[in-house]
């Protein structure tokens, strides 16, 4: 896994072990800086949304897609479009 960048107001990720793996989740940062986090199912592009979180802040979220063993691959902010 290769290491998030701090101070990004969106991530893109896939998860690559655990519950969801294969799927996709978009974060993004609000005014305050709290986090929705949308989990997603589909392709780059033609994403479906499937659940969400909340999240206080992006170091949280980091931390909480990767809790239990689970893994995701970090990729390019907005690379996967917007969830539907």
């Amino acid at each position: 896994m290769s290491s998030p960048q701090p101070s990004m107001s969106r991530r893109d990720a896939r998860f690559t072990v655990g519950p969801y793996t294969g799927k996709f989740v978009v974060a993004e940062a609000d005014e305050s800086g709290s986090i929705s986090a949308i989990i997603c199912e589909g392709q780059p592009g033609s994403l479906t949304t499937i659940g969400d979180w909340w999240f206080a802040d992006m170091d949280t979220f980091e931390l909480g897609v990767t809790e239990n063993g689970w893994d995701v691959e970090w990729l390019p902010p907005g690379i996967l479009g917007t969830p539907e």
